[in-house]
């Protein structure tokens, strides 16, 4: 016997109320060219990030991991796309980073934090879009040694991360479903808020 509202909220995971044609058609368009194009287009995206790789770490007080950290205890692979950047040895705040580049060089990171930014290489990127990435970092990197009153480098300790008691979907799967107040609640798990 199926339940409705059962259906109903594992239906709404896949669906939409509101469908764009412009999105839907240029995710088919993005699908052929993948299919299409695909493997090319990764080892480029793949060349040019090593490349910016390379060149990253040759600023000082600039690291951008790469496959070194392979094989430690906290790593189980890494997107060679991805740029790490950790600017901490510059004495610099990431989101200072991620704005001063925005603003002076029109680049999007992906993220910032207080020691790192991310930035993605695409399909999209090419040989002159990575001489903008490194050109600036290289000036971020003089513009810091400069300064006199350089930042000190802010700790941040963070809290025991909980024991995981059961994965995301074995929750919302679950066949056992109890409803509670949940201030008189102190350990149960969530299937849905």
């Amino acid at each position: 016997m199926f339940q409705k509202d059962r259906v109903q909220s594992i239906l709404s995971m896949l669906t939409t109320t509101s469908t764009s044609y412009l999105l839907l058609a240029s995710l088919d368009v993005a699908r052929k060219r993948l299919a299409t194009e695909g493997k090319a287009l990764a080892q480029e995206a793949i060349r040019l990030a090593e490349s910016a790789r390379d060149r990253l770490n040759q600023i000082e007080g600039i690291t951008c991991i790469g496959k070194e950290v392979l094989g430690s205890a906290s790593t189980y692979d890494y997107d060679p796309t991805k740029l790490i950047i950790s600017i901490k040895d510059l004495g610099l705040n990431g989101h200072d980073v991620e704005k001063w580049l925005r603003e002076s060089y029109r680049i999007e990171v992906e993220l910032s934090d207080l020691y790192n930014i991310l930035c993605i290489v695409t399909p999209g990127d090419s040989d002159e879009t990575i001489d903008t990435l490194v050109t600036a970092m290289q000036e971020i990197a003089a513009a810091s040694t400069r300064e006199s009153g350089k930042q000190a480098v802010t700790e941040v300790l963070l809290p025991e991360i909980p024991s995981l008691a059961m994965t995301p979907r074995d929750a919302f799967f679950t066949l056992q479903r109890k409803s509670f107040h949940l201030r008189k609640q102190s350990a149960a798990l969530s299937q849905s808020l």
